[in-house]
């Protein structure tokens, strides 16, 4: 690299790295390059793994490295897409991502294809469309069987993921076509496009065949050209459409290409045209090469096949489709097609997209009508909003008896919508509730509590979860049903707009006070953003705003359970590889016990930590200011309602009774661990670097009184702290503030005054 004829510019795998003999840039340089070599391994071995599996004929194993590829893809797309901002930090270009996937893709959905092959002939496939005209049966069904949508009810085989996830292997090989046709691997596209066509049916033609026949068309004009002048590619083509075995577009699997046998080795029936496998090496001119193909080629044959399918397609399924690639301008006409063809579930989704449009045109009044003409017609209940109670209560229930006898609201909604329409018409109340009864306090925090209910009945869909709200305490789940993709289909249910519904309707209860029904929502909540979205960011504000409910309630056993996992990093998701982040190696968490007194020494030292303990290794990257401002409200609140259980006015302690120095602490700890082996209770408890630290513990003349006044000094202390950190980013002029400090720094006022009424003294 430092050599004298080395260019100002070296290109590595399309991306430029400028080099000099600075060291900031040769280590930038070095950098870029490590990341470069470990980004292409990643794909490397995604892709052996792929092939090992598929020849060991492990299916499971095969579909679980297929969606290792895809969910990879997916992250590094995202990431690619913003790196012309951050071309130094991350030197990975849409360009050379789809330069490096295309290949794992097109293996994979090879090999994903004859994996549905096999189990269809072996019979671990059911069978829904037979043979027909095509060489092999469709586990998945034709055109025939596509409505333009998903139904808000499980239908077989697109819901059943028992065996396959039949929903999205199609997107997987959707993607693969996509990227060879932005690569223009056409020979690679027709093959795959072929093979995904015979297998479905063609239920998916109108996407994937126009590609194919371009694909086609392409290679034709590639024979033309290399073929030269003497060529005949003219007999060939006629040869490939006349033979009365031809290989057509719906008999290429299991088929070879068969060709006129030639007397001798040196004899080319069709020069230039194609050749044996055997003699493919004896063709050095890239010329010759780039003239042979393997594949079907006739265009004629492959339109044919497309106007067939065309005209056995559902016109309703069409008009759907279609209106919603055109933002649904005629989705008011579609939806009258679709009752009239007994459609229902698809005639919800086309209300609900109506009223969206609707909504961000600006008519609210019509939005209004089509979202509760959906919900209606989801719930089957005239009016579901105002009659929604009279489905779990009988109308003569006039007392707590026989309320209590009724049936449950959630299993009934559950046995009369479905696991799907329960969802969609969850987000379809949460959207009234937040968009349309903006002045309505009383009736919004009711249609709220109509949402989460609906919520709620998510987990009536299998055995194990708990009925009662108090039990999701502290309850959380991998799976929520187990062989259901929940978010397979984003028109019926979209993963962003059911996070932004459940984040809105919790709120909007907590502020309501009706924090108990929130519980459910928590651990719906937290499945979602953990297990499926894999957001680090937004698991821990859910456990922030977990730990603020779990206080109101009461429950200071489980809200402090929730700050140590948090403290710790506990159950924090990862995005890259998936699964949960490593976190240090720790004992066993601290436990506060709300039976025993505050002054017992567990429950004492429970309390230093919370002023004592800093955040793990593995959230300190996590948290922006922001959040760690969040977390310490939280801390705080905490502390201050603990506090307000004390029937004890608050005795004013001196801050070196209760306190150590920091700095002698640290070193009495460090000549400590140079001559013994710490233990390792003390090694879990991880320090602030505070100048003081608050020791409780074997504080013999502590009592309720004195215990009541540390913890309001100490609150009081931290929010102020917090409070003037605020005012300083922004010289003291609180106009200026962003949104979420603003929202910060009224909290930490609140909480102040909090803890002046508990000293019986006027708010400041």
């Amino acid at each position: 690299l430092s050599g004298t004829d080395t260019s100002p510019t070296q290109t590595t795998n399309d991306t430029e790295i400028p080099i000099s003999h600075s060291p900031k840039v040769y280590n930038q340089f070095m950098s870029n390059n490590i990341l470069l070599d470990h980004f292409t391994k990643i794909f490397l071995h995604l892709r052996r793994a792929v092939v090992l599996a598929h020849r060991g004929g492990h299916w499971t194993l095969l579909q679980n490295a297929c969606r290792e590829l895809w969910n990879y893809t997916q992250e590094l797309q995202l990431i690619a897409n913003h790196s012309h901002s951050h071309k130094e930090a991350f030197p990975i270009s849409r360009g050379f991502l789809r330069n490096t996937i295309w290949l794992p893709f097109y293996l994979a959905s090879d090999m994903i294809i004859d994996m549905i092959t096999e189990l269809q002939a072996s019979g671990s496939l059911k069978i829904v469309d037979p043979e027909g005209d095509f060489c092999i049966p469709s586990c998945l069904g034709g055109v025939m069987y596509e409505n333009g949508g998903s139904n808000l009810h499980p239908q077989s085989p697109l819901d059943d993921v028992n065996v396959v996830d039949l929903k999205w292997i199609c997107n997987l090989i959707l993607k693969a076509i996509e990227l060879l046709y932005q690569m223009k691997k056409w020979e690679a596209l027709v093959h795959i496009a072929v093979q995904f066509n015979i297998f479905t049916h063609e239920r998916y033609t109108e996407q994937v065949s126009p590609l194919l026949v371009y694909a086609q068309r392409q290679l034709l004009e590639r024979i033309q050209q290399f073929s030269g002048p003497d060529s005949h590619e003219p007999r060939f083509i006629k040869y490939l459409c006349d033979n009365a075995h031809k290989m057509s577009c719906r008999n290429y699997i299991g088929q070879k290409l068969q060709l006129p046998v030639a007397h001798s080795a040196s004899e080319r029936i069709f020069p230039g045209c194609f050749c044996y496998p055997e003699m493919k090496n004896d063709y050095t001119d890239r010329s010759q090469v780039k003239a042979l193909v393997h594949v079907p080629l006739d265009v004629n044959d492959t339109l044919k096949c497309f106007r067939e399918t065309l005209q056995k397609s559902k016109y309703h399924s069409r008009a759907l489709r279609h209106s919603r690639k055109l933002l649904s301008l005629f989705l008011a006409h579609t939806q009258g097609i679709l009752e009239i063809n007994n459609q229902r579930d698809l005639k919800v989704q086309a209300l609900h997209e109506l009223g969206n449009l609707h909504f961000y045109a600006g008519n609210k009044r019509a939005a209004f009508k089509y979202w509760c003409q959906a919900l209606d017609e989801t719930l089957n209940i005239a009016d579901a909003l105002s009659n929604w109670q009279e489905l779990g209560f009988p109308k003569n229930a006039t007392d707590c008896s026989a309320v209590g006898r009724s049936t449950d609201t959630s299993q009934k909604f559950l046995s009369q919508a479905g696991v799907w329409g329960c969802l969609h018409a969850a987000v379809l109340v949460a959207k009234i509730a937040q968009y349309i009864t903006t002045s309505k306090m009383r009736l919004r925090t009711k249609y709220c509590y109509f949402s989460a209910v609906l919520f709620k009945t998510l987990f009536r869909a299998s055995l194990p979860h708990p009925t009662s709200d108090c039990d999701f305490a502290q309850y959380e789940i991998n799976v929520l049903i187990p062989g259901i993709d929940l978010f397979s289909d984003r028109y019926r249910a979209d993963i962003s707009t059911v996070v932004a519904s459940l984040n809105f309707i919790m709120f909007e209860l907590h502020c309501a006070k009706q924090n108990l029904i929130i519980l459910p929502l928590f651990t719906l909540y937290q499945y979602i953003v953990s297990e499926i979205c894999k957001d680090p960011t937004k698991c821990i504000e859910g456990r922030i705003f977990k730990i603020n409910v779990l206080t109101d309630i009461g429950f200071f056993t489980e809200a402090f359970h929730e700050l140590s996992l948090l403290n710790c990093g506990e159950r924090i998701p990862s995005k890259i590889p998936a699964g949960y982040r490593k976190i240090e190696q720790m004992k066993a968490l601290k436990k506060f016990d709300s039976s025993k007194s505050l002054l017992h020494v567990t429950n004492l030292q429970a309390l230093e930590d919370i002023f004592n303990w800093s955040l793990s290794l593995t959230m300190v990257p996590l948290c922006s200011q922001q959040i760690v401002n969040k977390l310490t409200l939280a801390k705080m609140h905490f502390i201050i309602c603990l506090s307000a259980t004390i029937n004890n006015i608050p005795e004013k302690v001196e801050k070196h009774i209760y306190s150590v120095d920091n700095k002698s602490l640290r070193e009495t700890s460090r000549i400590t661990a140079s001559n013994v082996k710490v233990d390792a209770d003390k090694n879990s408890r991880q320090q602030e670097q505070r100048d003081t630290m608050v020791q409780l513990v074997c504080k013999d003349e502590l009592n309720m009184a004195m215990l009541k006044g540390i913890l309001l000094m100490e609150a009081e202390e931290s929010l102020s702290h917090l409070v003037q950190n605020i005012q300083d980013k922004y010289d003291g002029e609180i106009s200026r503030c962003a949104a979420e400090d603003l929202e910060a720094l009224i909290e930490a006022k609140l909480q102040l005054a909090a803890i002046s009424q508990q000293r019986h003294q006027a708010a400041l």
